[in-house]
């Protein structure tokens, strides 16, 4: 039983018993100044011992959210192993051409060395994480990156282009209807968003392990 209670009770009993015992004018004045000395001190121990939490409204229209579970420390390797990650697909020709790039029926594309270099160079354990949901993510990444690859090539061909500059084109067959060709250029576009929201996520997942 909280503290308070217990001595809410013994005060209301000691007012009870005095205010009986003396009766009269006297006897309930002092009933009435134990009474409210009661409340006051019942409030205070109530407040004290976490009482007032369950007074505690949360507002629906409110942007703050709370964590259900705490986050799990930063392991240092992790930080070791994200900066290599980041390196390998965070230059020109990786994620940043991924986030800007519309795939109209002729695009730009140079990211086939740098995907198929992380896909290669990124394994082994002394490349994965060692927190659980950071692994998950980079596996994730692995899987999204091969699944873009795949679409790339096999919907579009080389046009042409520079060692620097590459482009491909969507090939479409002569009697295949537009629908059908916008389809197969979405599904390579809707690949590369992957990509990108997921590496996305695994930094900043990370960044906020090492951060607190």
């Amino acid at each position: 039983m909280p503290k308070s209670d217990i001595l809410a009770g013994s005060l209301m009993l000691l007012s009870i018993g005095l205010g009986y015992f003396l009766g009269g004018f006297i006897g309930a004045s002092i009933a009435l100044i134990l009474g409210g000395a009661l409340l006051f001190v019942y409030y205070f121990m109530w407040r004290s011992e976490g009482g007032d939490e369950f007074l505690h409204v949360v507002d629906p229209n409110s942007t703050h959210t709370e964590e259900t579970y705490p986050l799990a420390p930063a392991i240092p390797a992790d930080q070791q192993t994200l900066k290599a990650l980041t390196k390998l697909l965070s230059n020109h020709g990786g994620i940043m051409q991924l986030r800007n790039q519309p795939f109209q029926s002729r695009f730009l594309w140079n990211a086939d060395e740098i995907l198929l270099s992380f896909q290669q160079l990124d394994t082994g354990p002394d490349h994965g994480f060692l927190d659980k949901q950071l692994e998950g993510l980079r596996q994730q990444l692995h899987e999204a990156i091969a699944l873009l690859l795949d679409r790339v090539h096999r919907y579009s061909d080389l046009s042409g282009g520079t060692s620097d500059q590459q482009f491909r084109v969507f090939w479409r067959m002569g009697d295949e209807n537009i629908a059908t060709y916008d389809a197969r250029r979405n599904e390579v576009f809707e690949a590369a968003k992957s990509v990108c929201d997921i590496y996305d996520d695994l930094v900043l997942t990370a960044r906020r392990r090492f951060e607190t």
